[in-house]
């Protein structure tokens, strides 16, 4: 990820942690991963390419699941998976 790229991800990630709201067409709703998981759309200018991060907006924290290079309109199934383990892993170590 380009140095600019990771700057606005991490504008992005504060953004959330201080309860505002994102600008509009910057995520998507990842409801197959669970609830409040989203997916944030970062284009990479630098690298030619775009980035998900993929998050969870829990009451304790903003948790980032995956961050991944995008190569397909469709998120990749093994990547729902991987989030769904993590988030299940998250809360369990919570319980």
């Amino acid at each position: 990820m380009g140095t600019s790229a990771r700057r606005k991800t991490g504008l992005f990630l504060r953004q959330l942690q201080e309860g505002e709201e994102l600008p509009k067409g910057a995520f998507t709703s990842m409801r197959g991963i669970g609830k409040r998981c989203y997916e944030l759309y970062i284009d990479d200018a630098e690298k030619g390419c775009s980035w998900r991060v993929v998050y969870h907006v829990g009451r304790e924290a903003i948790v980032v699941l995956d961050c991944f290079k995008k190569k397909s309109e469709e998120t990749p199934q093994r990547y729902i998976e991987r989030c769904r383990k993590r988030l299940d892993r998250w809360y369990a170590e919570r319980a």
